[in-house]
């Protein structure tokens, strides 16, 4: 994949408009830990949970399924591949998946993760499909950490400004500001 000119100002338009998401992980892994603090769960296997469930789930969707997952074992409503993964992350303490490990390294990392979490909305920002191949992952991972180098951030901070401004420029909708996942007040008492 060559990344023209034109998608290269496209990407960075969106980045510019989504830069106040840029520490998206930063908050996300903020509230995977208030939660793990009053569930007393460990930090690393809870965002490994939340990791396991993202592929191909909104976010909102994404933390219905890995707390259901992680308070009864079970989930109803999302991918059985995602279940079966989980039930062997459990068994094996692996687990497996681009998005998956990269997802997992900006939430637990992301002071010094250098990965890119490459999903369907970025792969769309860049004029991709869904389902890309592993060349345009290389050159999309290549482009977000060139752009990162370049504004002094981390690749995951490009990454999620441009995940946020395609949420309010090209499908006009308020991006969640975190992963927010927060205990309810009866998990507090």
């Amino acid at each position: 994949m060559r990344i023209t000119a034109k998608i290269d100002a496209n990407i960075r338009d969106l980045a510019m408009i989504g830069y106040d998401y840029r520490n998206w992980y930063f908050h996300s892994r903020d509230s995977i830990a208030d939660y793990c603090k009053a569930t007393e769960n460990d930090r690393v296997f809870v965002t490994d949970i939340i990791s396991i469930f993202s592929p191909r789930t909104q976010v909102s969707r994404n933390i219905v399924f890995a707390k259901q997952y992680l308070e009864t074992g079970k989930v109803s409503g999302c991918l059985q591949s995602r279940v079966i993964a989980a039930d062997r992350y459990v068994q094996t303490g692996k687990y497996s998946g681009r998005k998956v490990l990269a997802f997992a390294d900006n939430l637990l990392n992301p002071e010094t993760s250098q990965l890119v979490t490459v999903d369907t909305h970025i792969a769309k920002a860049y004029g991709i499909g869904s389902d890309f191949s592993d060349g345009q992952f290389v050159a999309i991972c290549r482009h977000v950490t060139q752009l990162a180098k370049h504004a002094g951030l981390l690749p995951h901070q490009v990454q999620a400004a441009v995940w946020c401004g395609r949420f309010i420029c090209d499908l006009g909708r308020k991006p969640e500001s975190l992963l927010d996942f927060s205990p309810t007040h009866e998990v507090i008492r």
